[in-house]
């Protein structure tokens, strides 16, 4: 009894071989071919960096200094002014103890002999000199004697034709052996004045001299000190200032 069923069909060999190989040409032809990848060429080595020699390390900048302001400025230069002031007074006042004067007189030595005029010079060392009239300055010195405490006054007995003489005695004998004066001038106001110039001696003695030279020395060191810590040519001003106190 035959079945009702087709026969299968199946391909032979050759058949499949075919179809295999036409599957492999669809293959190679829907991908393309691939470069082969070439290998990264070697980046090269960096040069060395130079050496460069050590450097000195640089200096340090100065600090700037900030300017003051103006109103320290001033206050300042009013307080220096306000010490200048006050020392120029001390060195007055020492100075005046000390004072010193010239001019031309006639002096009668020891009191009783014959006047004769001289130039008359008293310093701020108390050496009272007398020179030749004549040259003045320049004279030959006649005699010196020392005023240190000395004493001045008027005359007891009027001295005729020496309307303006008054007496000067000093502390120990001078130069030629005399210790007493009649000194005569012009007028009334040479006399005062001699007088009171002469009179400041009669307040000083030897010690007082030292003491008074130690107290103006420290007056012009610190007149000396102040000018220096100025700026020129302040300072250069400032140290004339401070000693340009001279009482004659």
């Amino acid at each position: 009894m035959h079945s009702i069923y087709p026969a299968r069909i199946y391909p032979c060999d050759a058949d499949l071989c075919l179809l295999a190989q036409d599957i492999d040409d669809f293959i190679e032809q829907a991908e393309p071919e691939l470069e082969p990848e070439s290998e990264p060429e070697p980046e090269p080595e960096p040069e060395p960096e130079p050496v460069l020699p050590p450097q000195p390390e640089p200096e340090p900048e100065p600090e700037a200094v900030e300017p003051e302001p103006e109103d320290k400025v001033a206050e300042a230069e009013a307080k220096f002014a306000k010490e200048q002031e006050e020392r120029a007074i001390r060195l007055a006042v020492l100075q005046a103890k000390t004072p010193s004067q010239v001019g031309h007189v006639e002096c009668q030595y020891g009191g009783k002999k014959k006047f004769q005029a001289v130039w008359l010079e008293l310093g701020t060392d108390g050496i009272l000199t007398m020179k030749a009239a004549k040259k003045g300055r320049d004279g030959n010195v006649l005699r010196t004697g020392s005023v240190v405490g000395c004493s001045v006054g008027e005359l007891k007995n009027p001295r005729k034709g020496h309307s303006f003489a008054f007496r000067l005695d000093i502390a120990e004998k001078d130069s030629q052996g005399d210790e007493k004066y009649v000194l005569s001038v012009d007028t009334d106001e040479e006399k005062e004045f001699w007088m009171a110039k002469l009179g400041k001696w009669s307040e000083m003695s030897a010690d007082g001299m030292v003491e008074l030279a130690k107290d103006v020395e420290e007056v012009e060191a610190e007149a000396a000190a102040a000018a220096a810590a100025m700026p020129a040519p302040e300072a250069e001003d400032a140290a004339e200032e401070s000693t340009s106190v001279i009482i004659t």
